[in-house]
């Protein structure tokens, strides 16, 4: 949050469980509209880390839905899945989106590294990130302005603390902040999203058993 509002943003800090995600969207919604003319409401950027990095979808839908960020991006950082949205509804959310994953291309696993929740534990499941849960959302967004990268840290609270050493992250974050409002062109395009070269990895290399996260059925959110 620091970083972006010394880029000099508006910035609102949320975080809540998925349950609450509507009560949070209104809060979100309020906040802007007592902004009044200060904010531009055409111009938003939505971003979240973990089950946050799920909801900035559902928040960006609904701020769409009622006529705001037509000029758009989302950011989700180590991302948990579309929360709320159905895969129709990803697949027809135009903006230009970036993706990280933490833990590099086979995600984040309980070694060690970080404590698995308890939650994760009670479901005897060892995986903090499922990778193939951004893959699956950059696969269904639509349009060419969207970017998948692997990050190879090894922690799923990268995007907390200290942000010494982290421009992976921040470079990426800082050029789609210039690129969509403020003017900052092809350069900052480029590397927002690496001129929208997807990190290709070898699908083969996924073990099927490393995951416990299954797919459901096309009429289930995601």
């Amino acid at each position: 949050i620091k970083f972006i509002v010394s880029k000099g943003y508006f910035v609102i800090g949320v975080g809540t469980a998925d349950e609450q995600r509507e009560e949070e969207f209104n809060r979100i919604l309020e906040t802007l509209n007592n902004q009044g003319n200060l904010v531009d409401k055409t111009k938003i950027g939505v971003i979240g880390t973990s089950s946050g990095g799920g909801t900035v979808f559902y928040n960006l839908k609904r701020l769409k839905d009622v006529g705001y960020a037509e000029n758009s991006f989302a950011i989700s950082l180590d991302g948990w899945f579309a929360l709320g949205l159905t895969p129709a509804e990803v697949r027809n959310l135009h903006t230009t989106t970036l993706l990280l994953q933490f833990g590099g291309a086979d995600g984040l696993r309980g070694n060690g590294t970080e404590a698995v929740s308890p939650e994760y534990q009670a479901h005897g499941i060892d995986n903090h990130q499922d990778a193939r849960i951004l893959m699956s959302i950059y696969n269904m967004l639509p349009g060419n302005e969207k970017f998948l990268s692997y990050l190879n840290n090894n922690t799923h609270s990268y995007a907390t603390g200290s942000m010494d050493g982290k421009e992976d992250m921040l470079n990426v974050v800082g050029a789609m902040l210039a690129y969509k409002f403020n003017n900052g062109g092809e350069a900052a395009r480029d590397i927002a999203l690496n001129n929208n070269k997807y990190d290709e990895i070898d699908a083969a290399k996924i073990e099927q058993d490393k995951y416990q996260f299954k797919c459901n059925n096309e009429n289930q959110d995601i």
